[in-house]
């Protein structure tokens, strides 16, 4: 058992809770369809659950928790589709515009809270810039349509008005410049 700081400097708790196991597909591809266009996809199938039944410590309310519950963070599936066009800009310069729809299945956040899912999002990043030799230069999007990602729940922390669990986002929409330079 390990006592790691938990929020507001509390003490948390954390145990092993037995025997679990995953399994699951990968797969990732990269296919240059023409000169100037590369298409990516990735795709992941994952099981993961516990082996046994998990009593949980009286501070969670002496919850049992049934063999076969998904691991806490792990998602069912996940999926992307990416894009990059590559052509000439100007001089020995190329530019190139691309671009990555991601989608992320639902998860449960904690095992006391193992009843409720944290649902899964879909988001949108593009990125367009130029590059020649060493260097590239690119302005991009992340999470282009803002979408709320709710990355886990916090049962521990909840809404003084509404009583409700609160969350752990994920980024909102964010622009950059990013500049490589490499030797």
């Amino acid at each position: 058992q390990v006592v790691a700081q938990g929020i507001g400097g509390m003490g948390e708790s954390i145990d092993n809770v037995g025997d679990a196991h995953s399994a699951g597909v990968d797969f990732e591809t990269r296919w240059r369809a023409t000169d100037d266009l590369e298409l990516s996809i990735t795709a992941s199938l994952l099981q993961a659950e516990l082996d046994n039944d998990v009593v949980l410590p009286p501070s969670a309310g002496n919850l049992v928790v049934p063999k076969g519950t998904r691991i806490p963070g792990a998602a069912d599936n996940s999926f992307s589709f990416g894009a990059t066009y590559r052509f000439d800009a100007f001089a020995d310069h190329g530019g190139f515009l691309g671009g990555r729809v991601t989608q992320r299945g639902d998860i449960i956040s904690s095992l006391d809270t193992y009843k409720e899912t944290t649902s899964g999002a879909t988001t949108l990043d593009l990125r367009a810039g130029l590059e020649a030799g060493h260097w590239q230069v690119f302005l991009f999007v992340t999470n282009l349509t803002d979408t709320a990602v709710p990355l886990r729940q916090d049962p521990a922390i909840t809404d003084i008005y509404t009583g409700q669990s609160l969350y752990y986002w994920g980024s909102p929409r964010t622009v950059g410049i990013n500049v490589r330079l490499g030797l």
